[in-house]
């Protein structure tokens, strides 16, 4: 996917031994995603220091202890002090790499740094060097360690998590990609797992899309079974036919055909099958219906049909209908099960029609005949 690197200000958030929540939640994340994660030997040296000083300032404070205890005559004024040892330095940049290692970061050696373009950058305070303060030597070691670690290595893209905010400059993305580098900054490690978080939800999303158009170009294969499915287990009602509108005495639905598959939704269950899963599919079918209807005004009885059957059509002597042939387009909702093996998809199992209320099949104004919509219609 790409390499993270760390700095300073964020190892040091944690502890030596590299094991706190966030430093956990860091590396869970890390393995998750296969992630390689950096840091440069200028952080390594600096953690070194940082710790070295620590070690320090704790052996001053025995002494300092110790100094008042004799002046209070206490006991413990005469006990020995623990000394450090004279190979500190050493002795923590060891445990550090080690500590390192375990935690899979690879300590990349600063390498060919471009020395005439860091004084260059140095002199005219260009970033990572700040312009008010003599401040960002290291900083601009590390960013060097990135460019040129990634230009070696045919990187295209790496992610810095850096509570400094100079990183963020874009001058500083203008230099990297002159390294053919797409650099990201990142100030804390939650807002870096939240990035991360939310390139799984793009995946699954971009994963649930391929799912969908691949199980319905699979249903489009079966669009005849599809279709002589809903016409033999289907009563379509007269509103969702007229499409709530009263423009006419429908007599019988002469043939339904579909237009496309729509809204393909899929869920995977488990499956006896070795290797298969089985799918539960929900799918909107778009429907081209074929109608013989009686053009008059007045209010019917809502009757309900079934393809190819005509109902009996009850007429007031007065009333003089003209018989018309007229198609609509209405969607209907399916249900079914397939299996998938790999990417191939087999046994399409269909289970259910479902007709929604007005309104859900109501796709366009029902197209009756050519004459002007009734009164009052919108």
């Amino acid at each position: 996917m790409f390499d993270v690197w760390l700095d300073t200000n964020i190892v040091l958030r944690w502890n030596l031994r590299l094991d706190t929540a966030e430093a956990r939640k860091f590396f869970k994340y890390a393995e998750d995603f296969h992630l390689r994660i950096f840091i440069s030997e200028v952080v390594l040296r600096e953690l070194v220091q940082h710790y070295v000083r620590r070690a320090m300032e704790h052996l001053q404070k025995q002494a300092t202890i110790r100094d008042v205890l004799a002046d209070l005559d206490l006991p413990g004024a005469h006990e020995s002090l623990v000394h450090a040892p004279a190979d500190l330095d050493t002795r923590c940049s060891n445990v550090l790499t080690q500590r390192c290692a375990a935690s899979s970061i690879t300590i990349v050696p600063l390498g060919s740094v471009p020395m005439d373009r860091l004084l260059d950058m140095a002199v005219k305070r260009i970033p990572p060097f700040q312009e008010k303060q003599e401040r960002g030597f290291r900083d601009a070691l590390i960013l060097f360690s990135i460019l040129v670690y990634a230009k070696e290595h045919k990187q295209p893209k790496a992610v810095l998590i850096s509570a400094d905010k100079i990183f963020n400059d874009e001058r500083i993305g203008t230099l990297a990609s002159e390294y053919v580098l797409s650099l990201e900054v990142f100030d804390a490690v939650d807002s870096f797992t939240a990035y991360l978080e939310s390139l799984e939800t793009k995946a699954k999303q971009r994963m649930r899309e391929l799912q969908a158009r691949r199980v319905r170009a699979f249903l489009l294969d079966h669009k005849n079974e599809i279709q002589d499915f809903i016409g033999e287990n289907t009563q379509f009602d007269e509103n969702f036919l007229s499409g709530g509108l009263l423009v006419g005495q429908i007599r019988r639905i002469i043939s339904i055909g579909i237009k496309d598959i729509t809204r393909v939704t899929t869920i995977s269950a488990e499956s006896a099958k070795k290797a298969v899963t089985r799918l539960l599919i929900t799918f909107g079918v778009l429907l081209d219906i074929e109608l013989e209807i009686d053009r008059l005004w007045g209010t019917q009885e809502p009757q309900r049909y079934r393809v190819g059957e005509e109902v009996e059509q009850v007429l007031h002597s007065f009333v003089s209908p003209r018989r018309e042939i007229t198609r609509v387009e209405r969607e209907v909702r399916c249900e079914a099960t397939a299996e998938q093996r790999g990417n191939k998809f087999g046994n399409l199992q269909l289970k259910e029609v479902k007709i929604g209320p007005f309104g859900f099949g109501a796709l366009r104004p029902p197209a009756f005949g050519q004459g002007p919509p009734p009164p009052g219609t919108p």
